[in-house]
C-alpha cells in the first residue's frame, strides 16, 4: 500500500471515528460534546452501524435540547434507519408528542411512509397514541393514507376501539 493511499485510509478511519464519537454523544444525551465534534469536522447526518443518526438517537430519547440543536446546525430530518423510520415515525413510536411538533414545525414529512407503507399517523392510531394522533391531524396528516394491507388510520383506529 502506498504512502499516500495510507493516509487516505487513516483520514476516513479518523472521520468514522469522529462521526461514531458525535452520534454516541447524542445517544447520551451529551449536546456539549456533540457541539465540540461539530467543531471538530463530525458529520451532522453521521450514522452508526444501524444506521441511526444522532437526530433519530435524540428523538427516541427524548432529548429536545439536542433535537433543537440538531436542527439549528442544518440536520436532515428525512434520514432513515435501517427500517424505513424517519425521527419523526421514531418520535410517534416513542410517543413524544413535543418532538413530533417540533420536528413538523421545521419541515419533516408528515406523510412519509416506513418500509411497511404506513404513515406516522396510521402509526400513531395502532399504538393508541392520541395525542400525537391529534398534532397530526391538526397538522394537515392525510387521513385516507393506506399502509400496504390497504388499512388507514380511522380503520386502525376502529379495530384497536
Amino acid at each position: 500500500m502506498s504512502k499516500n493511499s495510507q493516509e487516505h485510509q487513516q483520514m476516513i478511519e479518523a472521520q468514522q471515528a469522529l462521526n461514531n464519537a458525535f452520534v454516541e454523544a447524542a445517544k447520551n444525551k451529551d449536546t456539549r460534546n456533540m457541539a465540540e465534534f461539530l467543531a471538530q469536522g463530525a458529520e451532522i447526518d453521521a450514522q452508526d452501524q444501524d444506521k441511526t443518526t444522532a437526530l433519530e438517537w435524540a428523538t427516541i430519547n427524548g432529548h429536545l435540547e439536542n433535537v433543537n440543536f440538531l436542527l439549528k446546525h442544518g440536520v436532515n430530518k428525512e434520514t432513515q434507519n435501517n427500517a424505513g423510520s424517519t425521527p419523526l415515525r421514531l418520535a410517534v413510536v416513542s410517543n413524544k408528542p413535543t418532538i413530533v411538533t417540533t420536528l413538523l414545525n421545521n419541515g419533516a414529512n408528515i406523510d412519509h411512509r416506513n418500509n411497511d407503507g404506513s404513515t406516522p399517523l396510521i402509526r400513531a392510531a395502532e399504538l393508541g397514541h392520541l395525542k400525537i394522533v391529534e398534532i397530526l391531524v391538526n397538522h394537515g396528516a392525510e387521513l385516507n393514507a393506506q399502509d400496504q394491507d390497504e388499512t388507514t388510520a380511522l380503520g386502525v383506529a376502529a379495530m384497536n376501539g
